[in-house]
């Protein structure tokens, strides 16, 4: 009999696992996200908490983190950040040379789409960053994968002493 629950709209209710009544849980059906933009002078944004819907873009979430700041943009509602600014200084495609302009990675990785086309997941991490040279970006970023496959190649495979012995007591026990 299911007569004594109590239905919230909006909510599930949530059973511990002693069987026990818990606490209401939203279903919201929004994301989290963390939204940092390191300029040459350093970070204009660290770590800003936004929370979006579903299926929310980086531009979404940019666009978002900065509302309020004093961090003005242009470009990201079509997919490429030509500038931003903040307290005075403007940095944007060709300011300081012919390479530079704004990037941004999504949990260390820069993806090859405009932020309005990188769809985001819940706990993303993004870094819109400030670059002289972005040639230099990917050069840099491909050495490290290559680092990481050295890296890899040179470390001997090992297995873990209880992973070898996991058997022995099954062995021993009879």
């Amino acid at each position: 009999d299911f007569s004594g629950n109590t239905l919230v709209p909006g909510y599930e209710k949530e059973i511990t696992s002693s069987g026990g009544s818990g606490s209401y849980v939203p279903k919201d059906d929004k994301i989290r996200v963390k939204v940092s933009i390191k300029a040459i002078d350093g970070y204009w944004m660290q770590n800003k908490s936004v929370t979006l819907e579903e299926d929310a873009t980086v531009s979404d979430a940019l666009l978002k983190a900065i509302k309020g700041t004093g961090i003005t943009q242009v470009g990201a509602e079509n997919g490429y950040i030509k500038s931003m600014e903040y307290n005075g200084m403007e940095l944007g495609e060709f300011t300081h040379g012919d390479f530079s302009g704004w990037m941004y990675k999504v949990n260390g990785t820069a993806p090859n789409v405009g932020v309005t086309d990188y769809e985001l997941s819940d706990g993303d991490r993004i870094l819109f960053y400030f670059t002289e040279d972005y040639t230099k970006e990917f050069m840099e970023e491909d050495e490290e994968k290559d680092e990481d496959k050295k890296d890899d190649e040179s470390k001997p495979t090992t297995t873990p002493v209880n992973e070898v012995f996991k058997d022995v007591d099954t062995h021993w026990a009879s």
